[in-house]
């Protein structure tokens, strides 16, 4: 035992004599690097210690350490707070939204201590914008939500603003979720959940009751149109499902688009083609389904919105920032020409017919969101097809995520998108040329049913 005690005091102060250096542990490199890029790393000791004083410096250093708990110097810390706040100062959309933001820059200057104080930091400072698409997720976030999705841990998928008199509103209903396939809508007022008032509660007491683990059922008693209504909804993970293109009675192409991402742009994509070649050809209307479509790639809303609209048509404005420039971009869609498929079989030249000329219908509702309502925003504008069911729910800004040196995730609002006519729908969403309402209990789909009898007004002539 005491031989093994002399061994590693020895070896402690070899390593001392040899320089070796104590210091906390370093910062994965950031994508977006630091402002201060110092080292944090603490220098060696002095060499040709007496043997007391080593064992004392060691003593320090042990101490030291376990203090710490391995915690950054706090100049990374505030050199990572300032990266976050330069980013958001530089590139956010809104300018004006950023009037008091040179108050935040040194706010918590020589106050950082710990990586829990720099998280609540950063909450602290993206929540003064008040922008539900600029947060920061923190390391213990990310892992808290994955060990939630491994234990099967789901929400009803609702989102919900606390009103001034305590009550909480609807205002999202995530596609595709638990919440989703009941009579909830944006609007509604949840006042309990399992016979627990929401009025009064915290957020964060309110999110722990939409929660529970799959098949876990959940009793939601809600107000609308002065009526009170309980329902008892079973929870589930939410999944996608897939595009969906087939032919409606009537030689009618039906065309349901669940989300804007790779995939399923491409699953949908071939789906046409086959779906084309197999009715030989012979459509005379369409429909394009982006209910309950949550958005996705800004990409691949211009790809679809090209497939459909033609002649130079602008589909797309977007503005982005950088300091103390801004700049405007506009996207224009080209009709397809034979030399541009590859292949001038009339299949592919009917096939490019069908789909910018022929009469045309978009569906949407209140969970269509982002490049759907890109989409819908560009096809309404052209002229190219007429809008049917319910107002979208209003989001026409671009955003970006960059992975922090911490492992955390910023997020910022970095571009505002308006309709080629030139209007913003934020916060207000797309009012369909025709509106109507899908009733919250029903099997039939009234708005397809619209949609169907409008694409035979137009086939006729009558529109």
């Amino acid at each position: 035992m005491k031989t093994s005690i002399i061994r590693s005091l020895v070896l402690q102060i070899l390593a001392l004599s040899l320089g070796v250096q104590v210091g906390s542990a370093q910062l994965r490199t950031p994508t977006v690097p630091p402002v201060d890029q110092r080292s944090s790393v603490a220098q060696a000791g002095p060499r040709n210690l007496t043997i007391p004083q080593a064992f004392e410096l060691v003593a320090d250093a042990s101490a030291q350490a376990q203090q710490s708990g391995n915690q950054p110097d706090p100049k990374q810390l505030e050199g990572l707070y300032h990266t976050v706040w330069e980013t958001v100062s530089r590139s956010y959309y809104d300018e004006g939204n950023l009037k008091n933001w040179g108050t935040w820059e040194y706010k918590y200057k020589d106050r950082l201590q710990t990586t829990d104080q720099l998280n609540a930091a950063l909450v602290d400072l993206l929540a003064s914008l008040h922008d539900r698409w600029t947060s920061y997720r923190s390391p213990a976030m990310i892992e808290q939500n994955k060990q939630r999705e491994e234990a099967g841990i789901v929400g009803l998928g609702v989102w919900m603003n606390e009103r001034l008199n305590g009550n909480y509103e609807v205002v999202y209903v995530e596609a595709f979720s638990p919440a989703y396939h009941s009579p909830l809508r944006k609007g509604d007022i949840i006042t309990s959940i399992d016979g627990e008032a929401l009025k009064g509660l915290l957020p964060r007491e309110v999110d722990r009751l939409l929660e529970g683990k799959i098949g876990t059922q959940k009793n939601v008693t809600f107000t609308h149109d002065g009526v009170t209504e309980s329902v008892q909804i079973t929870l589930f993970k939410e999944k996608t499902p897939p595009a969906e293109v087939r032919v409606l009675p009537g030689d009618i192409l039906y065309m349901r688009l669940p989300e804007f991402q790779q995939a399923s742009v491409d699953a949908f994509d071939a789906q046409i083609d086959e779906v084309i070649a197999k009715h030989n050809g012979i459509i005379k209307g369409l429909i394009l389904d982006l209910r309950g479509n949550p958005g996705g790639l800004v990409e691949l809303a211009k790809h679809i919105a090209s497939t459909f609209i033609g002649n130079g048509d602008v589909i797309l404005r977007m503005q982005e920032r950088d300091g103390l420039l801004i700049t405007e971009q506009q996207f224009r869609s080209l009709s397809v020409q034979p030399y541009m498929l590859g292949d001038t079989s009339q299949a592919k030249l009917r096939r490019a017919d069908i789909l910018q000329k022929l009469p045309m219908v978009v569906l949407i509702d209140g969970t269509s969101a982002s490049s759907a309502e890109i989409v819908t925003a560009a096809l309404i504008d052209s002229h190219r097809a007429v809008a049917i069911g319910e107002t979208s729910w209003g989001k026409a800004v671009a955003w970006k995520e960059i992975n922090l040196s911490n492992n955390g995730v910023l997020r910022y609002t970095s571009g505002k998108i308006t309709a080629p006519a030139g209007y913003n729908w934020s916060h207000v969403g797309l009012k369909p040329q025709i509106e109507v309402f899908q009733p919250r209990v029903s099997r039939i789909d009234v708005q397809l049913i619209a949609a169907t009898n409008e694409i035979h007004h137009m086939i006729d002539g009558n529109r």
